[in-house]
């Protein structure tokens, strides 16, 4: 079996740690996500306990900014746009709810995509190895409060822990080491990508309370031709997605040790900022007949395992190339198309601050 691929800081020795590829679960309806391992044997932590992590929040009364409001109420669709305009936001009324069955997409919608999966097949992202989920993305909110509030619960339910609302800090304990996960997009209903000063409270915030933070966020432009992350901001379906570059540098700068992106739908690069690793984008790692696979890059995804040092510095790790069948179930893709788009990507866009390469004997 060919190694993964791996990458250190230029200047580095940097030793190959081993990796393990999970069983991935086949029967998971949409997975836009990634599966981040963090080698913790380095990590130097302290014995207080985590925080406790409260669930008791309440999304019913949210303020959101979904240009579209219709939902079926008792069989007749109710428009709730009227006291709303592009760019308005609105206060959802708790009862609504109870009947909700189409939030986003009203009738006759041709290019509007609402996602949803049976609560039970949470197991599924268990199983498959998943312990943290981050829901701060633009499909989190497709079935409004109730929607978003029984994703929540499915999650914790299956032993796996959400992030990603506005001002939620998770908080999970690992080999004695305290690891915070902060999650961030452009929607209402999650962290503030598009607001620095935001962005800052709560990543400071985050390391008050662990040792290690690490940074999530779904933003940028999406498809086939998005592989590269630009200078500034990114549009898509007249929404601002964000200026990650400079969102990354402000979490880092902020306190975070780890910077990892979803998004476009498709594999960016990598980067090395004061010595903490930035992914931009690691693509789809898995979905069942809703994602576009076909071409040279949309069907590529890749995991990555990533070695953090005791003080939160980036030490090495391995990135595992991966490979999209028609239905969208993820493939060990033996040719390491993705490393290789990832390593090119990374040095066209970031310079060679970090070396990517293949070593005939990592496992040795």
């Amino acid at each position: 079996m060919r190694p993964p691929w791996d990458f250190v800081p230029c200047g580095s020795s940097g030793k190959m740690i081993s990796s393990l590829m999970p069983n991935m679960a086949r029967h998971v309806d949409d997975i836009a996500a990634q599966l981040i391992w963090i080698d913790l044997d380095a990590v130097v932590g302290r014995p207080e306990a985590a925080d406790a992590e409260p669930e008791n929040m309440d999304f019913s009364d949210l303020r959101i900014d979904i240009p579209r409001h219709e939902v079926l109420v008792g069989g007749k669709t109710v428009d709730l746009t009227p006291m709303t305009s592009a760019g308005a936001a609105m206060t959802v009324p708790a009862d609504l709810g109870k009947q909700v069955y189409a939030w986003k997409c009203g009738p006759g919608s041709t290019n509007c995509h609402s996602f949803q999966t049976p609560p039970s097949y949470a197991r599924w992202l268990a199983g498959a190895g998943f312990t943290v989920m981050n829901l701060a993305n633009n499909h989190a909110f497709d079935f409004g409060p109730r929607g978003y509030s029984s994703t929540r619960r499915a999650l914790r339910r299956a032993g796996v822990e959400p992030t990603g609302a506005p001002g939620e800090v998770r908080v999970l304990k690992r080999n004695g080491t305290r690891i915070a996960f902060v999650g961030f997009a452009s929607y209402r209903w999650s962290g503030p990508l598009n607001d620095p000063a935001g962005l800052r409270r709560m990543v400071r915030s985050a390391a008050r309370r662990a040792e290690i933070v690490v940074v999530l966020f779904h933003g940028g432009a999406e498809g086939a031709d998005r592989t590269h992350t630009p200078h500034g901001s990114e549009n898509a379906f007249g929404e601002n997605r964000g200026d990650l570059r400079g969102f990354a540098r402000v979490a880092i700068r902020a306190g975070a040790d780890l910077v990892l992106g979803s998004g476009p739908h498709v594999l960016r690069g990598l980067e090395l900022y004061r010595h903490r690793l930035i992914a931009y984008s690691l693509g789809n790692l898995a979905g069942w007949h809703n994602f576009a696979t076909s071409g040279p890059v949309l069907s590529l995804s890749a995991l990555i395992k990533v070695q953090i040092g005791p003080h939160g510095r980036f030490r090495d790790g391995e990135l595992t190339s991966l490979r999209l069948d028609g239905t969208g179930v993820p493939r060990r893709d033996r040719s390491e198309r993705a490393a290789k788009l990832i390593r090119r990507l990374s040095y066209s866009d970031f310079g060679g601050r970090l070396r990517i390469t293949r070593l005939a004997d990592w496992h040795q």
